[in-house]
């Protein structure tokens, strides 16, 4: 790690140097992030435009997070804002996002499937396929609640599942590190199922990396929060999302900090 600094307020500290040093550049890059947000509920071709906006958004991070882990100068952030274009910002590293973003969509759909058997398997199969062909109405809504409520097997079922779920999002940031620095989309894609990697976990139980991440956490949860009070009020939605598109860079400076954080271990 070269005794470099590394924590949460450094993070926060260069996430902000980044966006003030080039508005032009941060609110541009808002501005098209929240354009793509609002047309992905167009209909049909919809998830197009959600399919963009989720691999742009892990394109800036992969921008800033492969430039904090070249260069660690006290100004470097301030020069890289104003050295960059929109289009470098969004497109630079636009096959390392794809990479990326198809290995977590898949990872998700693996999730999905393990839930789907769980539930299947613990739910009365007869009366679920009832409700499939007469539809969902207040009878058979009541009968899925008291399904789920008395049924002490799913319980048990999806006690694990989310615990199994939580353990591993512990690896969260680590994995999101290294699919930053990936160097191509099959890299990044592989680079993704580290989430399963006995050597990724064991670099992960060290005291340093438990503490950025628990800080980390604690700021997500507070800052989202109070961001979603600022969408309540019209007149600061542009406030909510310049702290979001800021969080966001946040975000990739700490994959990266996990990253030199466990890399040694």
């Amino acid at each position: 790690m070269q005794n470099r600094e590394i924590g949460n307020i450094k993070a926060l500290k260069d996430a902000w140097a980044f966006m003030q040093s080039n508005w032009a550049l941060s609110l541009g890059a808002v501005s098209i992030l929240v354009v793509l947000g609002f047309m992905q509920y167009i209909p049909v071709i919809g998830f197009a435009f959600a399919l963009a906006y989720s691999i742009l958004s892990l394109s800036i991070q992969i921008y800033i997070g492969k430039a904090v882990y070249s260069d660690d100068r006290e100004d470097y952030m301030q020069r890289l804002a104003k050295d960059t274009t929109l289009g470098n910002l969004f497109t630079k590293h636009l096959d390392i996002a794809a990479g990326g973003f198809l290995g977590f969509f898949t990872l998700m759909l693996i999730f999905f499937f393990v839930f789907a058997i769980i539930v299947s398997s613990s739910m009365d199969m007869s009366a679920m396929q009832s409700i499939m062909q007469n539809g969902m109405n207040q009878h058979s809504e009541a009968v899925v609640v008291n399904m789920m409520i008395n049924n002490d097997k799913l319980k048990v079922g999806l006690g694990i599942y989310l615990l199994v779920v939580l353990t591993l999002s512990y690896s969260f940031p680590a994995v999101m590190g290294r699919v930053i620095l990936a160097d191509s989309f099959n890299s990044a894609l592989k680079r993704v199922f580290l989430v399963f990697s006995p050597t990724l976990w064991k670099s992960l139980f060290n005291g340093g990396y438990f503490t950025l991440i628990f800080v980390w956490t604690l700021i997500i949860f507070f800052v989202s929060i109070f961001v979603s009070q600022l969408f309540m009020i019209i007149f600061l939605i542009p406030v909510a999302l310049i702290i979001l598109y800021l969080l966001s860079l946040y975000n990739a400076i700490i994959y990266i900090y996990s990253v030199l954080l466990t890399e040694e271990q």
